[in-house]
């Protein structure tokens, strides 16, 4: 889903301060903020929650996953790529986030692929 994500504290607003370029007028609201909106209809209506929401810690680290590898990109470093799982996977089955390196990643697309790594054995226990 190619939009900023729902939960602010997550997901910062990265056009703070870079308003003007005219690219980035398709995620924001009228009145100028970050459109949440996607995002939060996506989750809400689903059930969804992201995997890539997990706290910050050298497992699952906060990666922009787009925006700060391609020089003709006028939009800044964000995170817009996530992996979803239904909002009752227990907490402990995610065990790390990464990320496909910028390097391998330009030759086929300007988004970094997110990896998930999940523990069967949780799933089993839950």
């Amino acid at each position: 889903m190619p939009c900023i994500g729902g939960d602010p504290d997550f997901d910062p607003d990265p056009y703070q301060g870079r308003r003007g370029h005219p690219e980035h007028v398709y995620q924001l609201t009228d009145t100028g903020e970050v459109d949440r909106r996607p995002a939060r209809r996506h989750l809400e209506a689903q059930h969804l929650g992201g995997c890539g929401t997990v706290p910050a810690s050298p497992a699952c680290p906060v990666v922009a996953t787009t925006g700060h590898h391609h020089p003709t990109d006028n939009h800044p470093p964000r995170r817009i790529d996530r992996w979803y799982a239904t909002d009752d996977l227990p907490d402990n089955t995610v065990t790390s986030l990464r990320t496909i390196s910028a390097d391998r990643a330009r030759t086929a697309t300007d988004h970094l692929s997110v990896i998930v790594d999940i523990d069967d054995r949780a799933l089993a226990r839950a």
